[in-house]
């Protein structure tokens, strides 16, 4: 009889699960076809359209109209770019589009395997309906932008991550390495992941020898990932660069308050590496001035309001006719108000993977809140408070409905 049942909800949770995927596929194909003209931000996307066309014809990776070899950007988005063009035969915005559709499957398919080992299947499925119609997760494969593939790349880790946990096996953790290496090829703030996933097996009361064992073998299988970047770096610069040089900027424009920026930057004429090293100076030195001189504002400037422009507003650059952006506001107040609830419930009820989240989710928002905040730099990392909200509802439910709560894992 147990058997039967488990297999009932197995059938259920497998029919669940592809309706689930059917309806996020008809929202995004009927965004797309309906307003996709409309989500060309003409910023980063233009840049990203441009190294990739380059990069077809030259074979040599640029960035933002400078001609020569650029390490201003990670390689992962244009070569994507780059293949998917080769496909089309032509600059096929439409066929990238699609296929960031399909990218956005695999990350609400993994966000229903990771919410069913947070609460079990019940919880799994709501995440994957919260994903499924979540706004900001209608309109971001139509950016030809960077967050959908990390996004992605990020469940897809953290899912590997888990399941080296559970399994206790060499392979998992390679392959959470490898995973966490192409993520890193698309945005270079996932680099410190397995020192993140390391803290977190501490605190869950692993030995040091485990826990350097696992981030040693996640850290070498990221490092052999981005060698051949390293190499080429390398051969152009002399000099080791393992990610990029671009953190002087963002720096630099995350040290105006509110994002008031009324002057121009440092430049340094026909060089776009020491143009970036030289906002980075300067950043460091309005830094140093600001808490100096203005001690109080700038401590909520680095505070509450970065932690505010990074959770408060959705990734949602682009206004649907259909979908007005205060509704969209709501809606994403509303889930993060819940992920919020639901951190908070599964660490009192000592859940791991709320643990987890937690590691994961202060790590980005710390990086950011030092460097430039924005909702497209959340944007990866909501996927798993979307996941959390829906945790708390089952679990809210399950209280009141008197049944029996997952037991205490750390």
């Amino acid at each position: 009889m147990a058997i039967k049942k488990k297999n009932a909800l197995v059938f259920v949770f497998d029919w669940g699960l592809l309706i689930i995927l059917a309806v996020a596929l008809a929202l995004r194909l009927f965004v797309l076809f309906t307003e996709g003209n409309r989500l060309f931000l003409g910023t980063d996307d233009d840049n990203y359209r441009e190294s990739a066309e380059i990069l077809l014809r030259r074979g040599v990776l640029t960035y933002g109209g400078w001609p020569e070899p650029t390490v201003f950007i990670m390689p992962g988005y244009p070569l994507v770019l780059a293949g998917i063009f080769a496909l089309a035969g032509s600059t096929g915005w439409l066929a990238a589009r699609l296929f960031q559709v399909l990218i956005s499957l695999v990350g609400v398919w993994l966000s229903v395997k990771i919410g069913d080992r947070l609460g079990g299947r019940r919880v799994g499925l709501l995440s994957g309906l919260f994903l499924a119609v979540y706004p900001p997760n209608l309109t971001a494969p139509g950016f030809l932008m960077t967050e959908v593939m990390f996004a992605t790349l990020l469940l897809a880790g953290l899912y590997l991550f888990i399941r080296a946990e559970e399994e206790g096996n060499f392979k998992h953790l390679v392959l959470t390495g490898f995973i966490l290496g192409l993520a890193t090829y698309f945005r270079p703030t996932s680099g410190l992941l397995p020192v993140v996933y390391g803290l977190y097996l501490l605190l869950r009361g692993y030995s040091w020898k485990r826990t350097v064992y696992a981030v040693a073998v996640m850290g070498v299988t990221m490092v052999v990932c981005l060698s051949p970047w390293i190499a080429r770096n390398y051969l152009l610069y002399k000099e080791f660069i393992p990610f990029t040089v671009a953190g002087g900027n963002p720096f630099l424009r995350g040290t105006y308050i509110d994002g008031k920026i009324y002057e121009k930057f440092p430049w340094v004429k026909g060089n776009r590496v020491m143009s970036d090293r030289a906002q980075m100076e300067y950043g460091l030195k309005r830094f140093a001035e600001g808490f100096r001189t203005d001690f109080w504002a700038y401590l909520r400037w680095y505070t509450l309001g970065k932690f505010r422009d990074l959770w408060e507003g959705p990734y949602y650059y682009k206004e649907l006719t259909y979908l007005p952006k205060p509704l969209v506001r709501v809606v994403h107040l509303v889930l993060m108000a819940a992920g919020a609830a639901g951190l908070v419930t599964g660490l009192l009820r000592r859940q791991r993977l709320a643990l987890l989240f937690l590691a994961v989710s202060g790590y980005f928002t710390l990086l950011h809140m030092v460097y430039l905040a924005a909702p497209r730099y959340s944007y990866p990392v909501v996927q798993l408070i979307v996941i959390l909200a829906a945790y708390f509802i089952i679990e809210g439910y399950n209280h009141f409905q008197g049944k029996k709560l997952l037991k205490k894992q750390f």
